[in-house]
């Protein structure tokens, strides 16, 4: 919930990606994405926007090893200032240094 809560406020001109980024690992690829376009990507999009709201339901994860990558799969509710969606979203993530970073999307 705290990686929902960091990208709705990564809105505005003065909205918080740094934040949102650290949920993400150095290794991220999701896309065509690297962890640093994603960044950018993610800041030029979100700064026109006046506000973003996600709504998150039915999480489920699974994975085979509990030192391994597990997939984080959720309904998720995404409204903005200038677009929505609704869409199954999974989020693969790992343990480094102690917590789960996100390190790619399915």
């Amino acid at each position: 919930m705290a990686w929902k809560t960091a990208w709705e406020n990564t809105a505005t001109k003065i909205g918080d990606i740094d934040a949102y980024m650290k949920f993400y690992s150095e290794d991220f690829q999701a896309k065509g994405y690297t962890k640093k376009s994603w960044r950018r990507n993610k800041a030029l999009k979100n700064k026109r926007k006046a506000w973003i709201k996600v709504e998150i339901a039915n999480i489920r994860i699974a994975g085979e090893r509990p030192d391994g990558p597990l997939n984080v799969t959720f309904s998720q509710k995404y409204r903005s200032s200038n677009y929505q969606d609704q869409t199954e979203k999974t989020l693969v993530v790992l343990r480094e240094n102690g917590g789960w970073k996100i390190t790619g999307l399915r």
